[in-house]
């Protein structure tokens, strides 16, 4: 524990761990959105030059791509609750920080 200018004991570790979690699930949601959305905006392009004929695998396709939409949909939900829960918690740390301090 160190201390501020004013002699408050001042703990990084409450605010740095949380803040650091918090980054690595905002990059770890960034990759998941941009590595599904390649793959889906590939399989659309790829359906496009597909000829009309092939309208029945065309559907089978875009309901396939709908799954992994809702997949990722429902992965980033499961994180934005993880990290609901890392805030929460971030602010449990910094009232007692605070009440402590008074």
């Amino acid at each position: 524990m160190g201390r501020d200018d004013s002699g408050n004991v001042v703990e990084n570790s409450l605010i740095k761990i949380p803040l650091e979690i918090l980054s690595r699930g905002a990059k770890a949601q960034q990759k998941a959105v941009a590595k599904e959305l390649d793959a889906v905006t590939s399989s659309l392009a790829e359906l496009r030059q597909r000829p009309p004929e092939h309208k029945e695998a065309a559907a089978k396709e875009l309901t396939r791509l709908l799954g992994r939409i809702q997949g990722l949909k429902r992965k980033l939900e499961g994180l934005d609750a993880e990290e609901d829960e890392v805030v929460r918690h971030a602010s449990l740390r910094l009232e007692r920080l605070v009440d402590n301090a008074a």
